[in-house]
């Protein structure tokens, strides 16, 4: 008789458990993930999001205009392409020319490193297994140039 009610209370958890998909039985965390805070941004599905920001891209690329419920394309499409790769060129030069042009840039050059082996041995009783041993020969060392000698 134990058994069978013991038997009968089982197929009954094993049910329940199955339609509530253990989620609210044993979950004790608050379910509701929909978007909490509406001031960092839209709250969308992320596929839609990825299409927002491509369309934006592409129309920042392909200079289009939106007035209204009509879009507009610009006539000059190809040379804004030009144009934008031609700016980022640009800065991108004038970045790289500023690094350059630093008065001192100072670099690290990097340690030398020894590895030594160190086969097994036997010390009385003992068993020494062949091991690694890495040490320092340099520390690493900062570098700079000024007007055409190095100083370390």
């Amino acid at each position: 008789m134990r058994v069978i009610k013991a038997i009968k209370a089982l197929v009954i958890t094993i049910v329940f458990m199955s339609l509530t998909a253990c989620a609210s039985a044993l979950n004790p965390y608050h379910g509701d993930f929909s978007c909490p805070d509406y001031e960092k941004g839209k709250c969308v599905p992320i596929k839609t999001a990825y299409k927002e920001s491509k369309r934006k891209q592409i129309e920042a690329i392909e200079g289009t205009q939106k007035k209204g419920d009509k879009v507009k394309k610009d006539s000059k499409a190809n040379d804004n392409k030009e144009n934008i790769e031609k700016i980022y060129e640009s800065r991108l030069y004038e970045k790289l020319s500023k690094l350059i042009q630093q008065p001192n840039t100072p670099l690290l050059a990097p340690p030398q490193i020894l590895r030594i082996l160190i086969l097994q041995y036997r010390d009385g009783k003992n068993l020494y297994m062949p091991r690694h041993v890495y040490t320092y020969i340099n520390d690493p060392l900062w570098v700079i140039e000024r007007r055409g000698r190095r100083s370390r």
